[in-house]
């Protein structure tokens, strides 16, 4: 098995002094050989050993190597020339140092052994994380692509103190907190320089390496390295990296089954928006592969990102996540120039739960998210698709990350309604005649009212909403009596002076709704792109 000298200098007891170069490289050392005068020592997948009187005369010193004695003069001279090493104490002898790194390596040849063992014989998934975790002597859990827990490792187990173990346990799935995947924004222009699991160190949780189990866009499968026993640190990401391709052909095989199925419920949610007139047959074929009914709850969300991340592939990864902790009945979509989440059966509390990590989210993609109404009737999936557009499509709206179409809904529902037929004929004679005092003596009026009726005619109510005091909202009442003729106790009357007065104020508030048609393309980037510039969310 192959390491890297990070890896070497961890499992070493002889201490180090320095470091020249950089250890913690993809691991290509194969074995560790001493440092002998005459011969040739120009191996690059060779560690060599040697005492620094004997190294800093030879004429092509190795690639690697450790190096006893020397101090900051050996340190010096392996990074004048290149060379990746450490460099032990004076008083540490090189045939020790040589026998305790090939036993290291002996340790490490062990593991892999165990680990291709368990393969090889078709031994049960825990016995295969169990030889996993010896290599780390840390827990391992196996998790699918919704973040339930499929396996785990017996051995090197977290203590009964450990919460977040004994929540995994208790509910089946992942609680370990599902950060942003800040790491894919760091990538470098080599990628085969850096490895593809990343490490957490998360206050209040035990370090642990996550490594992602992928198939073009989708995940298979997430393995977590959880801190048990031996301290865990970034040096293990390469060897995380080896251990998980090695189990990657098992975990594929059997587990990609389950992810066909997310990617056929995905284009399938897609068609279904993007042709209204879809058999409701087929839709609940559809549905009955995931549980799912047609007339169960359901809500769209709609995050639009800056047009250079718009179709990352870790994106649905990450929104999917941002659920992942208290929820897993959903999925996400590219659609458009949206990431789509349509969520099953959620509670308004488990929403409202996950609404700090969706908005953490969004900061760190600077992005935004519209959030539907919740609808029962999955048929109706291509109009609710439209309706989550409107507030990016609503000028004048708030300038949040999230945006709700429960805020703008009356904005819209008039101005599509006044787009049909003249909505102010309509309006009670009463409420057009309060319209027209306010404006020409600079009163409340119209506005007082509505908030009286909206409140069930309640004066405390209805004063507290507009910061006044009561007497006051006792006297504005008094002066409308005296300006207009209104039967506030016949209900139809209440209900026409209502709607009149949310028409009348929505019309003469200057907001406008842009054309659904521009609604995936060019439009909502435009207005994501003005809420972004104005700084604030």
């Amino acid at each position: 098995m192959r390491l890297n000298l990070g890896l070497i200098k961890d499992a070493m007891d002889t201490p180090c002094e320095y470091v020249a170069g950089n250890p913690d490289t993809a691991m290509t050392l194969e074995n560790v050989y001493p440092v002998a005068a005459g011969r040739v020592h120009d191996a690059a997948n060779i560690l060599y050993v040697a005492r620094w009187e004997l190294l800093q005369i030879l004429e092509h010193p190795p690639k690697n190597v450790v190096c006893a004695g020397g101090g900051a003069e050996a340190r010096e001279y392996l990074q004048a020339r290149g060379i990746t090493g450490i460099v032990c104490p004076r008083e540490y002898d090189v045939m020790a140092i040589l026998q305790e790194i090939q036993d290291i390596f002996m340790r490490y040849h062990v593991s892999e052994h165990g680990l291709l063992d368990a393969l090889l014989t078709n031994a049960p998934l825990r016995a295969v994380l169990n030889a996993c975790a010896r290599f780390f002597e840390c827990h391992m859990m196996l998790f699918d692509t919704e973040f339930q827990l499929i396996e785990y490792s017996d051995n090197f187990l977290p203590s009964a103190e450990d919460t977040i173990w004994r929540d995994t346990l208790l509910q089946r799935r992942s609680v370990v907190p599902m950060i942003p995947r800040e790491k894919v924004h760091m990538l470098p222009s080599n990628p085969a320089d850096f490895p593809r699991s990343t490490f957490l160190d998360i206050a209040g949780v035990p370090r642990h390496i996550n490594m992602a189990f992928d198939s073009g866009d989708s995940r298979i499968a997430t393995l977590i390295f959880y801190e048990t026993g031996r301290p865990l640190s970034h040096r293990q990401q390469w060897l995380a990296d080896y251990v998980a391709d090695v189990i990657r052909p098992t975990i594929t095989e059997n587990y990609s089954t389950f992810l066909g199925l997310r990617n056929y419920m995905r284009s399938s949610v897609a068609s279904a928006i993007r042709h209204s007139n879809t058999d409701s047959t087929f839709l609940r074929s559809v549905l009955s592969h995931s549980d799912w009914k047609m007339r169960d709850y359901y809500q769209l969300l709609l995050v639009t990102l800056p047009s250079e991340c718009r179709h990352s592939s870790y994106g649905i990864y990450n929104y999917e996540n941002v659920f992942a902790s208290a929820y897993s009945n959903c999925i996400a979509l590219h659609y458009g120039d949206f990431i789509l989440i349509l969520l099953h059966n959620i509670s308004d509390d488990t929403f409202r739960e996950c609404l700090p990590t969706l908005e953490r989210q969004l900061t760190l993609d600077d992005a935004i998210c519209c959030v539907g109404m919740p609808f029962c009737d999955f048929s109706q999936i291509k109009v609710q698709y439209d309706l989550a557009t409107v507030p990016l499509r609503v000028e004048n709206t708030y300038h949040h990350r999230i945006l709700y179409y429960r805020d703008v809904s009356e904005t819209h529902i008039i101005h599509e309604l006044s787009s049909c037929f003249p909505l102010r004929a309509t309006c009670h004679v009463a409420a057009v005649r309060l319209r027209e005092y306010d404006a020409a003596n600079g009163t409340d009026f119209l506005l007082t009212l509505e908030t009286y009726l909206m409140n069930n005619k309640s004066l405390m109510t209805a004063s507290n909403k507009l910061y006044i005091h009561r007497s006051t909202m006792t006297y504005r009442l008094k002066c409308i009596e005296k300006l207009v003729s209104m039967r506030l106790d016949d209900p139809n009357d209440r209900l026409h002076l209502l709607l009149s007065c949310i028409a009348l104020r929505v019309l003469d508030s200057g907001s406008h709704v842009r054309e659904t048609a521009t609604a995936t393309s060019a439009t909502p980037a435009t207005s994501a792109a003005s809420i972004r510039a104005s700084g604030r969310g």
